[in-house]
């Protein structure tokens, strides 16, 4: 099945322009012994470097340029010395871009300044041109800037969202695209692969990652990139903001009580406070705590959302979860998350995350999701998709699920683990309760967000990374 969410009518714009095809050069680095670099004494030198070009010999007298990465303000300029050499006084920590140019060719590298002197390698390599677009569900796509960050090389996008880079140097680091609406979109990071014949983007990746696997300067492990949904060589998919169309967002992190009422609530304050049945406390959770359930005595609801889900024709239920234990032999479908009645003929369901085995196709502990209108149809499999991947006992999962144009897709951990056309179009008007648990399952719940939008497989990834990867 086609991929049905968020599409765009997207244009061709992959060029690129080889500029000098020099082979890479080896490169050097300063001796500690050096006692001036480029006109600084080594007192005050915090990172130094000789510059060589493309047969190791050192380059004289060319601009080199250091520019903190998060704080534009901050930038250091030296010119390198008969000997090749430059040096920098940074006195803030933090990721510093590193750049020279010269007899085109170029150099551009990101170094984590932690406060301690440090020698970098530094040798000018080929350079070529890339054109690129970025791609929005949005009318204006002008105006937004993609840079390398850190550096003199910045771009902005035309009416139709096409960006270029002339003569940056070959390799492989990050970029940067600058959102133009952060109520709606993050700004984000891409690995940008670029030789003297061809290149590519992946992402979006978050920037710690991109730190973690690329060591003090650039370069990345070149498996990691595959793992990146929606990486479409040229273009550039910016992630929506997680609070771009959110419904609720139960953090699960306190729980007020008041006599033998506790309660937890909805950080958005859309719906009615989580009533809980026998929890007195939380749990540690992924971040922060998480609402521990171990019987369906235990178990919490929310009365009255307010009408969250009326008329939606699209939605992502988002959580954080780990299953402990269940209770049960055989066939058997427990209720996770849900707004549902649990069976009475008068019920109008509307959804249900729960754990299944032995209908629905599941021959094994399986997560799935249940959707129907709120008209009174019961939560079927015929408009449930079921995760191909079991249960994972006693650990964390990301779990997301996302409803449009008549599909489900169900993500387990940043990929998507399976997808099923249902027949639900539209949510009506539904009175039941959303119910958390109240099934004979031993399990925590952490961080669970509901929105009135459909977000792409992209967004999930770059939001699992967020949380830290493998959980």
């Amino acid at each position: 099945m086609q991929n049905k969410f968020r599409l765009f009518s997207l244009n061709t714009c992959v060029k690129f322009f080889a500029g000098s095809v020099l082979a890479v050069a080896a490169f050097y680095a300063c001796s500690s012994d050096n006692n001036v670099a480029g006109g600084v004494s080594e007192e005050t030198n915090t990172v130094a470097g000789i510059l060589v070009d493309a047969k190791g010999k050192p380059v004289v007298n060319a601009r080199v340029l250091a520019r903190h990465t998060k704080i534009d303000s901050i930038a250091f300029e030296d010119t390198t010395s008969s000997e090749g050499k430059f040096a920098f006084p940074l006195l803030r920590q933090g990721v510093y871009g590193i750049s020279a140019s010269a007899d085109s060719l170029a150099f551009y590298a990101t170094i984590n300044y932690e406060g301690k002197n440090q020698e970098i390698e530094a040798a000018l390599t080929e350079t070529a041109s890339f054109e690129g677009c970025v791609v929005l569900d949005a009318e204006s796509l002008s105006g937004i800037e993609v840079y390398l960050p850190g550096s003199g090389w910045k771009t902005q996008t035309d009416s139709l969202g096409k960006f270029k880079f002339e003569q940056i140097p070959v390799g492989s680091y990050a970029i940067v695209a600058q959102s133009p609406d952060p109520a709606r979109y993050l700004t984000a990071n891409y690995m940008l692969q670029l030789s003297g014949k061809s290149g590519s983007v992946s992402g979006p990746i978050p920037m710690d990652l991109l730190n973690s696997v690329a060591g003090e300067q650039t370069g990345v492990e070149s498996g990691l990139l595959d793992q990146f949904a929606d990486s479409r060589n040229s273009e550039i998919l910016m992630p929506l903001s997680s609070e771009y169309g959110l419904v609720s967002w139960w953090p699960m992190d306190y729980i007020s009580a008041s006599g033998d009422l506790a309660t937890t609530a909805d950080a958005r304050g859309r719906t009615e406070a989580i009533l809980l049945y026998d929890v007195k406390k939380m749990s540690e959770g992924v971040s922060g705590k998480a609402l521990s359930l171990g019987s369906a005595s235990q178990f919490g609801v929310i009365e009255n959302d307010h009408g969250a889900l009326d008329s939606l024709t699209e939605m992502t239920l988002e959580a954080v979860l780990k299953i402990d234990s269940l209770v049960g032999k055989g066939s058997y479908r427990k209720n996770i998350v849900g707004k549902l009645g649990f069976g009475d003929s008068d019920d109008r369901d509307v959804f249900s995350l729960a754990v299944v085995n032995g209908e629905c196709g599941a021959d094994k502990p399986s997560l799935a999701f249940f959707l129907a209108d709120g008209s009174g149809d019961s939560l079927s499999c015929a408009n449930a998709v079921v995760a191909k991947t079991a249960v994972e006992f006693n650990e964390w999962t990301h779990v997301v699920v996302v409803w449009s144009e008549g599909a489900l897709q169900i993500y387990l951990n940043g990929k998507l683990d399976n997808q099923a056309e249902i027949s639900v179009k539209q949510l009506e008007s539904s009175d039941e309760p959303i119910f958390f648990g109240k099934e004979d399952v031993a399990l925590k719940l952490d961080d669970v967000r509901l929105g009135a939008k459909a977000i792409t497989s992209a967004d999930v990834l770059y939001r699992y990374y967020l949380r830290g990867g493998a959980l």
